[in-house]
């Protein structure tokens, strides 16, 4: 059992440990039933075949806040780890879980497994940067940008244009657009997609190395939070200006 903190509201995670049963010959199970005396024991091998029913395997149950949330049923030996997990999402205030691992196996010989990377993670929405990353413009040419955001989930709902004039030391939001906007989603059956745009300015030598991008979050409280909003230093619109070009 532990205490997780630091999470975000709002949120879906993904739990998952990787776990191997590591009973290759297990003693007498609940009913008796003993891996030696199988006739599908392979004594050369010093273990039991597949669909031998001797033993008792490990059977694992994820609870979260004493809720169980997911168990893994059987895990049979096959000298192979198998990946188990599932996802749960966090409420619209809280910020930690506390997160137990229990073996729902019963009683007798066996029952022997092992289980590394731990693991918390959430799919956080893909940004892509258009025109691109770093366009030029010509002098009094009309600056045209916008952002697509792809997501698994759909309730990254909140984003807002940010801009940076010292090269991205500090962000503020940008001038044009600086409320908190909602995205408004088309579902392609696999994830959500949408595209944002921003409101066309003119290029000038002012605006030579502006630096703009968008940060997303599930929440106004998330959008807040550097920790609980999605942004980072290459989705980021870089503007160059042309001197020597004028519209």
């Amino acid at each position: 059992q532990r205490n997780i903190t630091g999470l975000c509201s709002d949120t879906y995670y993904e739990f998952s440990a990787w776990f191997k049963n590591i009973c290759a010959a297990c003693s007498s199970d609940s009913t008796g039933r003993t891996a030696t005396g199988s006739p599908l024991f392979k004594s050369y091998l010093a273990t039991k075949t597949l669909n031998d029913s001797s033993g008792v395997s490990p059977d694992v149950t994820f609870t979260i806040d004493g809720v169980n949330y997911y168990t893994s049923g059987s895990v049979t030996y096959d000298r192979r780890w198998v990946k188990k997990g599932f996802l749960f999402k966090t409420g619209p205030a809280q910020t930690s879980v506390t997160l137990t691992i229990r073996n729902n196996a019963p009683g007798g010989g066996g029952n022997d497994w092992a289980f590394d990377d731990v693991g918390l993670a959430t799919c956080l929405p893909s940004l892509t940067m258009r025109p691109s990353n770093t366009p030029t413009y010509c002098t009094n040419g009309q600056v045209d940008m916008s952002v697509i955001v792809n997501t698994f989930y759909n309730n990254y709902g909140l984003y807002q244009w940010e801009r940076s004039t010292d090269g991205g030391g500090s962000w503020h939001a940008a001038p044009e657009l600086p409320g908190v906007q909602s995205y408004t989603y088309t579902f392609n059956g696999t994830s959500y997609l949408d595209t944002v745009a921003y409101p066309p300015i003119i290029a000038t030598a002012l605006t030579n190395g502006y630096k703009y991008r968008i940060k997303t979050a599930t929440s106004l409280t998330n959008l807040s939070s550097s920790s609980c909003s999605v942004y980072n230093t290459v989705d980021v619109i870089t503007i160059t200006v042309d001197g020597g070009c004028v519209v």
